[in-house]
């Protein structure tokens, strides 16, 4: 009944069902019991979402990214049909941590399941004035997970960004400074002089 346990079993599964294993598993079976743990997690995932610390939004992310990339590999229709949906519904969850928010904002984007003037308005809403500044460097260290280079091509979302940022107190932008920093770490060399020019 755990959806952590659920997420983490997706990707070994969907391994075992793409290449098969040493021991000549039947396809048919994985197939079977794959499709039952996708069905459950994708109706608790907004639920197991809902009240996560720094530990464990992070682990709840990696886990959420390694699931997709595991229903990626698969690509079958009715798991994309359920996932999608559990995706918007943990990204427009109010009150969740950041980091699976923005997360799951990102993987939407990636896939086009959602068009760049909605993320564009998330991203906005979670970098909005109102938003406390370390939930909001959160969210973006969240959606910038895997790569920057998304704010280098989306004028929309390097507007908000920049926008979010300006309008910061000297205060507030030293207090959340660390929090940019850990967001912007995973981009690479290039993609950081890039987005300082």
């Amino acid at each position: 009944a755990d959806v952590s346990q659920l997420l983490e079993s997706i990707p070994a599964l969907a391994n075992i069902f793409r290449y098969g294993n040493v021991r000549k598993t039947d396809a048919s079976l994985v197939s079977h019991v794959l499709d039952s743990l996708v069905v459950r997690s994708c109706v608790g995932l907004a639920g197991a979402c809902g009240s996560l610390d720094d530990g464990a939004a992070s682990l709840m992310r990696t886990r959420i990214v390694s699931a997709h990339k595991a229903l990626k590999l698969i690509s079958k229709d009715e798991h994309g049909a359920l996932w999608t949906p559990a995706l918007v519904r943990v990204a427009s969850l109010h009150g969740a941590h950041g980091l699976v928010c923005g997360a799951s904002a990102r993987i939407l984007f990636d896939e086009t399941a959602e068009t760049p003037g909605e993320t564009a308005a998330r991203l906005s809403r979670a970098l909005s004035r109102g938003a406390e500044p370390a939930e909001a460097a959160a969210w973006l260290e969240g959606f910038l997970f895997e790569s920057a280079t998304v704010l280098l091509h989306d004028d929309r979302l390097w507007g908000s960004l920049d926008s979010w940022m300006s309008g910061l107190s000297d205060e507030a932008f030293t207090r959340i400074l660390p929090f940019i920093r850990r967001a912007l770490s995973t981009a690479t060399q290039t993609e950081r002089r890039q987005l300082g020019e």
